[in-house]
């Protein structure tokens, strides 16, 4: 007897939307734009504003947990560098990872991760991480080490792993008391860009 299997595909080829998406309207027209999805370069990527105040520091009251940020960069990409802003008073050792895409989710196992000692500040940390369109970078968290959250404006690429699966920041705070923002992690990355056809 055969019981409680799944059978899934990994695709390679499932990329993220189009973002930066706007329409003006003409004489019996519209005209769209968007990011570039064949852009290709070395650029820093941050979604914080670098505001992290105390009181909005997140930690687990048991066990521990991820947070991390959302990258949907096109194409083949290489992770330089991750920096993370550490709002600990002292220094703290933590994990920091890379998780990338399953199916249309993401693994709750890091493809790659790396032990480190978060001082207060900006942290960065050289890696050689590669990935193909979305993943997650980030860090564990736990009852000693606190994440950073810049409450600046709502969350657009935050996530959290508290269980068995990643969900949006944004998404886990709602009818909650706790403050929407976006962690204090940010990256270096080399990308190639997707090679789409504009029709």
């Amino acid at each position: 007897f055969i019981d409680d299997f799944r059978v899934y595909k990994e695709s390679g080829g499932n990329f993220p939307a189009p973002s930066g998406l706007t329409a003006a309207s003409g004489d019996s027209e519209v005209t769209l734009s968007w990011n570039d999805m064949n852009a290709s370069g070395t650029d820093d990527f941050v979604y914080h504003n670098g505001n992290f105040p105390e009181e909005n520091a997140i930690s687990m009251t048991a066990g521990t947990g991820w947070v991390g940020e959302r990258f949907d960069v096109y194409g083949d990409v290489t992770v330089n560098s991750i920096t993370i802003h550490s709002i600990n008073t002292e220094a703290v050792t933590t994990t920091i990872g890379g998780f990338a895409p399953f199916g249309t989710l993401f693994n709750n196992e890091p493809a790659y991760s790396q032990e480190v000692t978060l001082q207060p500040g900006d942290n960065t940390f050289n890696v050689d991480w590669t990935f193909l369109n979305s993943f997650v970078l980030g860090h564990i968290i736990s009852e000693t080490v606190s994440a950073g959250l810049d409450t600046g404006g709502p969350s657009t690429n935050s996530m959290v792993l508290t269980g068995t699966s990643w969900a949006s920041w944004s998404e886990y705070v709602e009818g909650s008391t706790l403050m929407d923002g976006e962690w204090g992690v940010s990256a270096n990355m080399t990308y190639t860009g997707a090679g789409v056809t504009y029709n």
